[in-house]
Order: C-alpha cells, then sequence, then structure tokens
C-alpha cells in the first residue's frame, strides 16, 4: 500500500515541472513578440545601432522622393496673323493751325488738313496729307514746307507745294515728345517736352540732322524764335528765353516764373504772350 506522503511528493514534483513549463512557453511567447515589432521598426526606422553601453538606437532612414523640376521655358504661343489694316482716317481733335497766305494750315487728328480761308466767310477744304505717327501738336510753314510737332512722331515734313494733294518728305525722330515747333531758316526750333530745345537742320528735309539743344529746367511746350531768341513755353517753368546766334551751343539769357503752367507763347513787338 502507497505510503499518502509519497503520493504527495510526487504530485508536487509534477506541479512543479509544469509551472516551469508554463514559465518557459510564457517568455518565449513574450519574446517573439517583442522581436515582431522591432523587426518591423528597423524596415521602416533603419538599422539597429550599438554603442559602447550596449544600448540600442534606432536612426530613421529617410526615404527621397525624385520630384520632377519645373521648366521655366515658357510654351511657344504662335502670334495670330494681323487681320486689320489701316485703310483711311477721318477727323479728330484740332490742336494746331497756321496760317500762310489765302491756306490755314490745321492739324486735324494725326493729318495736315489745308483749307482755302481767302474768303473768311466760306472757308473751303482743298486737300490733306497722310496719316502721321500721333495726333499733330503745332504746325510751322515756310515756303511750301509744313513742318510739324507730331509729339511721340517727332518732327514731320510735309510738301504742301500741290495744296490740293500734300506729301510726305522727311522726319526727324526727336529725343522727347514733341509739342511745339518754330522754323527760321534751314534751323527748326522744337519744344521737345521733357528733352527741352531740340535744334534741327531741315536743309534737307528727306534727310534732317540735329544740331544743338537745350535742355530747359520744366517741360517744354511751345517756341517762338525772333531773331537770335528763342522763347520757351516751359511748362511749370513759364517763360524761358534761350539764345541761339549759335546753334551748337545755345545758352539761356533770362526767363520768367508764370503763375501757371507755360503751354505756348508768340511774341509781338517786344511782348511775349504766354
Amino acid at each position: 500500500m502507497v505510503q499518502p506522503n509519497i503520493i504527495r511528493s510526487r504530485d508536487t514534483r509534477f506541479l512543479a515541472i509544469v509551472v516551469a513549463i508554463a514559465v518557459i512557453a510564457v517568455t518565449l511567447l513574450a519574446t517573439a513578440t517583442q522581436a515582431q515589432p522591432l523587426a518591423d521598426a528597423s524596415s521602416d526606422w533603419g538599422a539597429v545601432v550599438s554603442t559602447p553601453a550596449a544600448s540600442k538606437v534606432f536612426m530613421p532612414q529617410v526615404h527621397h522622393q525624385v520630384t520632377p523640376r519645373p521648366t521655366n521655358t515658357p510654351t511657344p504661343t504662335p502670334r495670330p496673323t494681323s487681320l486689320i489694316e489701316l485703310v483711311g482716317q477721318i477727323g479728330g481733335s484740332i490742336l494746331a493751325v497756321e496760317v500762310h497766305g489765302n491756306y490755314a494750315y490745321v492739324g486735324v487728328g494725326p493729318r495736315l488738313v489745308i483749307t482755302n480761308v481767302s474768303d473768311p466767310a466760306h472757308p473751303a477744304f482743298v486737300g490733306q496729307g497722310p496719316v502721321l505717327p500721333v495726333v499733330v501738336q503745332d504746325v510751322s510753314v515756310v515756303g511750301s514746307l509744313a513742318y510739324v510737332a507730331d509729339e511721340a512722331g517727332g518732327l514731320q515734313i510735309i510738301d504742301a507745294s500741290n495744296p490740293a494733294n500734300p506729301i510726305w518728305r522727311g522726319a526727324y525722330d526727336t529725343p522727347g515728345y514733341a509739342y511745339g515747333a518754330s522754323v527760321v531758316g534751314n534751323l527748326a526750333y522744337v519744344a521737345d517736352g521733357a528733352s527741352g530745345l531740340q535744334i534741327i537742320d531741315v536743309n534737307n528735309p528727306a534727310n534732317p540732322t540735329r544740331v544743338g539743344a537745350y535742355d530747359t529746367p520744366g517741360d517744354a511746350y511751345g517756341v517762338n524764335v525772333l531773331g537770335s531768341l528763342a522763347y520757351v513755353a516751359d511748362g511749370s517753368s513759364g517763360l524761358e528765353i534761350i539764345d541761339v546766334s549759335n546753334p551748337v551751343e545755345p545758352i539761356r539769357r533770362g526767363g520768367y516764373d508764370m503763375p501757371g503752367s507755360a503751354r505756348n507763347v508768340k511774341v509781338l513787338g517786344g511782348l511775349a504772350y504766354v
């Protein structure tokens, strides 16, 4: 007959073995569970770096994505073929008039229009010149030639020997905006806005050339030459009087500060009308 104390001893050893197996199984399971995240982390964050202290530090692995650089070269756009052609012009602002003999030379928009004014009660249209680049600002007539201050179009020269059919003879592109013109002999004096007074040799109308200039303090809008003096309506600077006896090197003789802006000037009998 087996003794009870012997049975209890065997039961105790069996139970210890079972508990030990259970503890080993749980330990292995926990170790496997911890190893899986580390393996996943190593794929996403990089390699495990060993330090002298045997600590494990995970260095992040940067994944570079190549992004194509935008090009700065614009796509060329084909220019449409122009379907607009100037075939004529009529009317416009009237800013200039010069009377010479029986004819009035009138700036009408970008054209020079010639009118017979022998009968002041019944002016009659005679002819008109070609379309100029800009609206006519001023006109000065000497002989059969009309010298037109044409703003951005500079100085334009129109041959009016046949008043019924004026034709273009030449031009000079002044550096500023031609607002006024006065012609004496072979020289054209141009009030050229911010570029002051420009002096142009028009002896050859087909090829005018610049002789000299004087930079007035304001903006030159009008000019009238009498003798060796050029009277310039110089905008906010009033009336400027320039000695042009040497057209290559004009010099200032005097001036008068007007209360307003001087836009045009005419000199008659020792008086300047501004």
